[in-house]
Parts: structure tokens; sequence; C-alpha cells
């Protein structure tokens, strides 16, 4: 299983996911390979990914399944699977309220915690006045604002994925900023 996993790594399917979406699958395909990599792919049963899964909380069982089906597919086209194992396995995920919006109140009190300038304050700043997912908002920097514009390429999002976002800076956006460092030529 060793080989095969580390061959999957390689593979024009693995190799085509985006964002933070190949460092998770590595890391529960890492995880299967550590506690399970010693059993025999070729006749790996649905009963055991169905009992694995089992054990998991419903996001995580989600999350492992999408994992483990993807990598089993890869197999199964290349005969190393006679079957995928995870094929008709569901999972009904349970109803989510979704994340809670903060407050005016509560952005108020973070800003009182946490001083411009501070790391946790300027991710507030570009999470409220970029609209940005946060895989996109760490990825943002003093090199994406040109002309109180900044300019940003979200990596998730179906039908913006390689469009360029064109954000105008927001005035509290940018006192949030940390100063820009001076070269030792500027300074001349």
């Amino acid at each position: 299983m060793v080989a095969t996993i580390n061959e999957y790594y390689g593979s024009q399917a693995f190799r085509s996911l985006t964002g933070g979406t190949p460092t998770k699958r590595r890391a529960i395909l890492e995880h299967f390979r550590e506690k399970h990599g010693h059993m025999p792919l070729a006749s790996l049963p649905k009963e055991f990914v169905i009992a694995l899964l089992d054990t998991m909380k419903p996001t995580v069982a989600s999350n492992w399944l999408t994992a483990l089906r993807h990598a089993f597919q890869w197999c199964e086209q290349r005969k190393l699977l006679r079957t995928d194992p995870t094929w008709g396995i569901r999972f009904k995920l349970p109803k989510s309220g979704g994340h809670h919006t903060w407050t005016e109140d509560e952005i108020a009190a973070f800003e009182a915690h946490y001083a411009v300038g501070s790391k946790a304050r300027l991710a507030l700043a570009l999470g409220v006045f970029t609209a940005q997912r946060r895989s996109d908002v760490v990825r943002i920097g003093r090199q994406h604002i040109r002309d109180g514009v900044l300019t940003v390429r979200p990596q998730k999002t179906r039908h913006t994925t390689g469009v360029t976002l064109a954000i105008p800076v927001h005035p509290d956006c940018r006192r949030s900023l940390p100063p820009r460092r001076q070269s030792a030529t500027s300074r001349c």
C-alpha cells in the first residue's frame, strides 16, 4: 500500500487538486497508511471502510470518505483494486447552523483587545473588509495592494477560480496594515 499511495501522490488526479485540499487529503492518507498500511489494498473490504468511518465524528468521516474515495477510484482505474470499497457508502451530515456572524459589539471587543499592527487585528480586518475565505486571507500581503486596490485570486470557489478580484482597500483595513519596511536605498 505504501508504494501505491506514493504513486497516487504523483498522479495527475492528485496534482490537480487545488487550495488546501492536497494537504488535507495527504494527512488523511498518511494516517490511514500508518494505521492500516499492512493490509493488502487489492482485497480491502467495504465492511472495513464502513467500520473505520463509524468510529469517527460525521464531518471527520465525510472528509475521510472523500479522500479515500478519490484515491481508491484512482487505484480502481489502474486495476490496483477490483472494486472501489467506498462505492455506495453515504453519510448524512447533521444540519449545521453555519458559522456565527460576529456582532458589532464582538468586533469592537476584539479590536479593543488586539492593537493595530498585530497579526490578529490584521487577520480580522482582511476578513471583514475583503469577505474572502480564511485560506485566501492567509496568503494576502502588501504585494497584493497597488494604488489602494487589493488584487487577489481566490483558490477555492468554483465560480471564481482563476478570476482575479480587485477589491478597494477600506480605510479601516489600511490602518490595520503594518507599516511598510523601508529598504536601504529608499532611506537615502
